[in-house]
């Protein structure tokens, strides 16, 4: 029906396989401290572990990477010294997304910066905290602590291989990806 843009139906969300990724354009504007990355995604019933969305800025050495992981549980990790090897890894409890490859669910992982009522230059000033939401509602973490020591805040750049994907060249998200959003506030 030419009068009407849904007939016919075409679904026009990313299908990844495994190796396969979409890069996004080279620009600082991924380069993020502090953010909320959301989307609705549609594992495959077989999917082993899978990046979901990554920003690399030195080999191995990741400014974000959220994942999904075989037993469903969403998970992001970055580094925050690459002189250290240091890294960052907090996770949801298994399950809270199921895996079988029919069902949409809506994930989202936020760090935010805390305002709090301390004075200026005091410790308590810099808080930073993450949280996980899956079909809007707030999960709670299988391991670790919500709070980020301002220490411990992502590494925004490097040396470079610098890259943004969604999906990846290994160990990537096998299933589908709808709506992905990207923001620089969390």
């Amino acid at each position: 029906n030419p009068a009407d843009s849904l007939d016919p139906r075409v679904p026009r969300e990313l299908v990844l396989n495994a190796g396969s990724y979409m890069e996004l354009p080279l620009t600082l504007d991924y380069a993020l401290t502090t953010f909320t990355f959301e989307a609705w995604i549609k594992p495959a019933a077989t999917a082993a572990d899978g990046i979901i969305l990554e920003r690399q800025v030195a080999t191995n050495f990741f400014n974000y990477q959220l994942s999904l992981t075989a037993t469903g549980a969403l998970k992001l990790s970055f580094n925050y010294d690459k002189d250290l090897v240091a890294k960052v890894t907090r996770s949801t409890a298994a399950g809270v997304v199921p895996k079988d490859g029919r069902t949409w669910t809506h994930v989202a992982a936020r760090l935010m910066r805390l305002e709090t009522a301390a004075a200026p230059g005091d410790p308590d000033t810099f808080k930073y905290r993450l949280a996980f939401f899956i079909n809007g509602q707030p999960v709670d973490f299988a391991m670790g602590s919500a709070d980020i020591h301002p220490l411990n805040l992502p590494l925004r750049w490097s040396d470079g291989p610098v890259y943004t994907r969604v999906g990846a060249k290994t160990g990537g998200f096998v299933g589908a990806i709808d709506d992905l959003r990207i923001w620089n506030i969390g």
